[in-house]
This record gives C-alpha cells, structure tokens and sequence, in this order.
C-alpha cells in the first residue's frame, strides 16, 4: 500500500449488539437463521435464486435467501454464474475494509497520539490481555 486516505468526517461504531438484535427478531417471526460459509449461489431453472451450496457441499433451498458475503460477492456471483454477466458485480461495487486494532501504550507515550487520526477507546479488561 503506498497511500491512505483519511476522512475526518467518516466514523466507526461498534455493531455487534445491533446485528444481534436484528438476527434474534427475524429468527422470532420464522427466519431459518444459519451462519455458513458457501461456495456458491444455486440458481432455479427461471434464473432465480433458490439457495445456496456451503463449502462442505450441502444445500441450503430457500424462497428468499439473504447473503452477507460483503468484498466476496463479486467473486461469488461471478463463480456461481459465469454465463449472466447481469449479475457480475464488474465495477458497481468496491471493497474497503476498516482496519481496528488494540495496544496498550504506556502513560508517559500518550502525548505523541494527541493529534493521531485515530479514535482510542479504552475497553474495560482489553488493558490486562
């Protein structure tokens, strides 16, 4: 990498609790929940999707299926599907990812992160690890 870009206007927040929340409603009206990884998307004969095959080869059929494969779904969908380049990702889509990491820094070092782009939240037991 020879560039970074910072945003001083971009934030991060902590999602986990949230995406469990969400999870544990639509498992409550009936969603089958499952957490797999796949190695494809199954298209019906009418070029629907009707599911997905996981990596230990089984299939999982649905009438609605939700994916959260974030930069792999431009590889999934052109691996799945080869022939229907409408549903290539080609350049509709960019992967970021967003780099997070914890250090304990000693007290008398803090003075050289005053002015760091770089958000630091002391998390309660992170600083005994």
């Amino acid at each position: 990498m020879t560039s970074c870009t910072w945003n001083p206007e971009a934030g991060w927040a902590d999602a986990e609790e949230a995406l469990r929340s969400v999870i544990q409603k639509a498992i409550d009206v009936g969603v089958n929940y499952q957490a797999q990884s796949i190695s494809r998307v199954l298209f019906g004969h009418d070029s629907r999707c009707i599911g997905v095959q996981t990596n230990g080869g089984n299939q999982i059929l649905g009438d609605k299926i939700v994916l959260c494969t974030g930069a792999y779904t431009a590889e999934l969908l052109a691996e799945s599907a080869p022939e229907r380049a409408e549903i290539h990702v080609g350049n509709g889509m960019v992967a970021a990812a967003a780099a997070m990491c914890t250090f304990r820094v000693p007290e008398h070092e803090m003075g050289k992160f005053a002015s760091a782009p770089a958000f630091v939240n002391p998390l309660d037991g992170v600083a005994g690890r």
